[in-house]
């Protein structure tokens, strides 16, 4: 326990250190993220051509909405895992863990879901006759659909080392994220041409690469939260800091 407070950066230390050393990293990742954006329209305006970036701006809702999703439970996570590490509940904060990747996979059922049924339909109306728009957006859409299984637990990891105090190496894991995908996109769409798919392909790989490196990192070190390898709903509910009120 003691060594798992002392690495902490949010149990011992002055108050604005400790803010400073949040903030910081987070603008930075805010930073380079919104360049991405930019970088990732450039190459599929410049490569691909102007039916591709339609595409992309058009399914831009539902790709907001899929990380609203991802936000909405890797956040709300963060609130209650924060609370436990905080008090010292080491074992609430596994079953926690376990309970937010429970719930993620029934967004990730749920998505799939929706969008197999009445997604392609969606975007051939929104479209309004464009074919080629249609096709890129339903091809970039499945694709995304498809492996969002990634993108949700590598952003439940994300959020898990912020409140286990890994700032450093959370910082690091989403920078290099995003700079793998800027490479993988100008590979996939400049150098193979494959359109569309290259750019939703080059996402979920960095991703994934990511997410190795995240898991890889919690396998071997013995104060890395891991998740419970089974839980009950009651007792996770009696671990909740405001179930103990």
């Amino acid at each position: 326990m003691t060594q798992t407070v002392q690495e902490n950066i949010f149990l011992s230390g002055r108050l604005l250190p400790v803010f400073a050393r949040t903030a910081l990293p987070i603008v930075l990742i805010t930073t380079i993220s919104g360049l991405f954006a930019v970088v990732d329209a450039y190459f599929l305006g410049a490569y691909v051509g102007l039916a591709a970036l339609s595409a992309v701006t058009l399914i831009f809702p539902g790709l907001m909405m899929i990380i609203a999703l991802q936000s909405l439970v890797s956040n709300g996570m963060a609130s209650i895992l924060a609370r436990q590490l905080g008090a010292g509940n080491r074992d609430g904060a596994r079953r926690t863990f376990a309970a937010a990747h429970a719930l993620a996979v029934l967004f990730i059922v749920a998505l799939n879901g929706i969008y197999w049924f009445a997604g392609p339909g969606i975007i051939d109306a929104a479209a309004s006759g464009d074919h080629q728009v249609a096709v890129n957006a339903t091809r970039f859409m499945a694709i995304m659909i498809g492996c969002s299984p990634v993108a949700f637990f590598l952003s439940l990891n994300i959020d898990a080392l912020r409140c286990e105090g890994k700032i450093g190496f959370m910082t690091a894991v989403t920078l290099v994220s995003t700079l793998l995908n800027i490479l993988a996109n100008w590979l996939f769409m400049a150098v193979m041409h494959w359109g569309v798919a290259g750019s939703a392909i080059g996402s979920v790989i960095a991703q994934a690469i990511c997410l190795g490196a995240v898991l890889l990192y919690r396998s071997h070190s013995p104060t890395a939260l891991r998740p419970a390898g089974a839980f009950n709903v009651a007792e996770w509910h009696r671990s909740l800091p405001s179930a103990r009120r």
